[in-house]
């Protein structure tokens, strides 16, 4: 399933490279929270210091993203979110 089949079919899909870029950066990080261990997933505070500091374009089109992809890549989202715990960075 593509990331676009999820997103509201009564907008019109992003054009903007940025914006597009923020959903997959959004449908990760509500991936991270899915965790099943509570201690495993990202804290409110890492949430948006991410989000503050990885807004970038998105290089491929948005309708080639599948959620798979995004399913995969939170897991380095949250290992990235507990090594920033255990150094103290958060």
């Amino acid at each position: 399933m593509m990331i676009t089949d999820v997103l509201d079919a009564r907008l019109p899909p992003p054009t903007n490279p940025i914006v597009a870029g923020d959903i997959i950066l959004v449908a990760t990080m509500a991936f991270a929270c899915l965790h099943p261990q509570p201690k495993s997933r990202p804290s409110m505070l890492h949430l948006s210091e991410e989000f503050l500091s990885r807004r970038k374009a998105l290089a491929a089109p948005l309708r080639t993203v599948s959620l798979w992809n995004l399913w995969n890549q939170k897991m380095d989202f949250v290992h990235q979110s507990n090594e920033q715990v255990i150094s103290g960075q958060v």
